[in-house]
């Protein structure tokens, strides 16, 4: 059996940076569609837009500074190498 290995990369910081403008960008939006709706209703939308709006930004990131917010990595063992 081959063993394979998983290296992730994540830049906390700018991760941060990101959930907290889509954060505020969820909050605003959902304030908007707001009126005459359950609490319930409003939670949903705002993880909606929230999840949205992360992969937007992350994506915005992504193509202004050339960096990825996570990146994985898979390697796999030589065969005949070290095991």
């Amino acid at each position: 059996m081959e063993s394979v290995v998983v290296i992730t990369t994540v830049y906390p910081e700018l991760l941060a940076w990101v959930a907290a403008i889509s954060g505020f960008v969820s909050l605003a939006a959902t304030a908007v569609i707001s009126p005459n709706r359950r609490w319930f209703e409003l939670l949903v939308i705002y993880v909606l837009f929230f999840v949205g709006n992360t992969l937007l930004v992350g994506f915005i990131v992504q193509l202004v500074t050339d960096v990825n917010l996570v990146s994985l990595e898979a390697l796999e063992s030589m065969p005949g190498g070290m095991t």
